[in-house]
């Protein structure tokens, strides 16, 4: 109903000396090695990266993550979109789908601003 023009959605990034990083480390979502390469000075990451989060169910929602926005731009994809988030093998094709979208997005925004 509300139709905005753009929306975003990230997973949890973990970052040294906060209170939940250290929580993840303690419940062994992260690693030691990981979460010291992370952080301001460390992290390289971007939209488009793996979840630094060691979990079962990461590329599902991985797949949510890179999903969210198209599904919010149209909604009749939501019911297919569902189903689909949960099928691993088709993580490839839903970072493709992302980068496509995130590129779009960025070029309608300029086009905008130019005006």
């Amino acid at each position: 109903e509300l139709r905005p023009a753009e929306a975003y959605c990230f997973i949890y990034q973990p970052f040294p000396g906060t209170r939940l990083a250290d929580h993840a480390l303690d419940i062994g979502a992260v690693d030691a090695a990981t979460l010291a390469g992370s952080g301001a000075d460390g992290f390289h990451g971007s939209f488009e990266s793996f979840s630094p989060l060691r979990q079962d169910n990461i590329v599902e929602l991985e797949n949510v993550q890179r999903l969210f926005g198209l599904v919010v731009k149209m909604p009749a994809l939501f019911a297919v979109a569902r189903r689909l988030v949960a099928v691993r093998r088709l993580a490839p094709v839903f970072r493709l789908l992302y980068k496509i979208h995130l590129r779009l997005t960025v070029l309608r925004r300029r086009r905008v601003d130019a005006y």
